[in-house]
């Protein structure tokens, strides 16, 4: 029981994680030479990776390049990492609920 709530809690955790990744890309949709971050779909790791250009830094006339965020894209991903949490959350609620049931039946 305890590997499936590992695996819920990392979920949980790596949606909480998009959904700030994703906020940080609106929040600079308006920034001259950002890159939007995204978090790496490798499953070889639990640290969540980012792929983003580093930007240049700003100069004095600022001649970077627009924003490369969609925010279409931004809000399709938002709703992804929603369902995911909200998937993740009932599969914590779930084994909750039968740890409880296991406990009723042994006591």
């Amino acid at each position: 029981m305890t590997g499936v709530i590992n695996i819920a809690l990392s979920g949980l955790n790596r949606n909480a994680i998009g959904v700030h990744t994703v906020a940080n890309n609106v929040a600079n949709v308006n920034t001259n030479g950002f890159r939007a971050q995204r978090l790496s779909t490798s499953t070889d790791t639990t640290t969540p990776r980012y792929d983003a250009a580093e930007a240049p830094l700003e100069t004095a006339s600022d001649t970077r390049p627009p924003s490369d965020v969609d925010l279409a894209t931004e809000f399709v991903d938002l709703k992804r990492y929603e369902i995911g949490y909200r998937a993740n959350a009932t599969v914590l609620t779930i084994a909750d609920r039968l740890s409880g049931e296991l406990l009723d039946l042994v006591g």
